[in-house]
């Protein structure tokens, strides 16, 4: 007799049912709990705790009608940007055209009162950068426009990847800053790069030797097999009695010699391959157009009677 599957997993997805539809409900309960607390204290003058209650309340749920009350709760706090951010999101995200307006409106009063600040990233952006203003986290990216409010504006730029950066202007009612924050990479990250490069460089020199190696062993097998072509009288499929020791003497050298010629010159091209990919991927970025990097490496190729090979000239990063 076979299981009996269905019933189970129609039991099972009943049972689920509720549970999948009772934790969004759950959870704007809470966020009507808190933002009817959040108001409660803001009307008895708590207001700071009050603002508190309704974030937290927008987090567990958002709202349009808790984003609001925020943003007047931050205005009255002297958080311009936070409500002015709020504001701004609801002109566009309020449910009906006529909270939008309203929420347009007040971004445009609070606008007049902000600054503009505008920062762009000069170098390779690091994947876990950090950059706050006044110790309020910014999604960056290479440009980036906030609204923020008069006074001292502290700017910071931080990762493992880059040297720290700060710097602390005085900005005025409706100024517009540019800040350009420069990312340097840290002496670790440069340090390992340039053993990185070296070490690509080596290869690159090891694999051309190779290469080397490979074409002069190349030579040598091409040599014995026409030795041993002529000890035959032309071919080594119907060799003379009289020649056929030789031309099997120069036939094992040429094979040996093939051999090691076909390793060395594979290894030689792996060897240069990877070590152009490491030198190169952790080459110089985010250069100006035009601009010849004083550590870069050029490769020409070197052609004489009885020489063949790569000429690599420059200086170490």
């Amino acid at each position: 007799m076979k299981p009996n599957f269905i019933p189970i997993v129609l039991l099972l997805a009943v049972l689920g049912a509720p549970v999948a539809t009772a934790a969004p409900q759950n959870r704007k309960a809470t966020a009507a709990a808190l933002f009817e607390r959040g108001i409660n204290d803001v009307q008895a003058g708590k207001i700071e705790q009050g603002c508190a209650e309704l974030a937290e309340s927008i987090a567990t749920f958002p709202d349009s009608g808790a984003k609001g009350a925020l943003a007047e709760c931050d205005t009255a706090l002297g958080r311009l940007s936070d409500a002015w951010e709020l504001w701004h999101d609801l002109a566009s995200s309020a449910p009906t055209a006529e909270l939008r307006d309203d929420a347009a409106k007040n971004a445009a009063a609070l606008q007049r009162r902000l600054a503009r600040v505008t920062m762009h990233l000069r170098g390779a952006v690091p994947a876990d950068l950090v950059v706050t203003l006044n110790g309020k986290p910014v999604s960056p990216s290479k440009v980036t426009r906030s609204r923020v409010a008069p006074g001292t504006l502290v700017v910071v730029a931080t990762s493992p990847e880059i040297e720290p950066w700060t710097h602390t202007f005085l900005v005025e009612k409706g100024a517009a800053i540019e800040v350009e924050i420069p990312l340097v990479p840290s002496a670790d990250v440069v340090r390992q790069r340039r053993l990185a490069r070296l070490g690509g460089l080596t290869a690159v020199g090891a694999g051309v030797v190779a290469l080397g190696v490979g074409a002069v062993f190349g030579g040598v097998a091409f040599s014995d097999w026409r030795s041993a072509i002529n000890s035959c009288g032309g071919t080594t499929d119907h060799c003379k009695s009289a020649g056929f020791l030789s031309a099997q003497r120069d036939l094992d050298s040429a094979r040996r010699a093939a051999n090691i010629s076909t390793w060395s010159s594979g290894l030689g091209s792996a060897a240069v391959g990877v070590g152009l990919l490491v030198y190169w991927y952790l080459g110089p970025r985010d250069a100006a157009p035009g601009a010849e990097s004083s550590s870069a490496w050029r490769a020409a190729p070197l052609v004489g009677s009885q020489t063949v090979g790569v000429m690599l000239s420059g200086s170490l990063p």
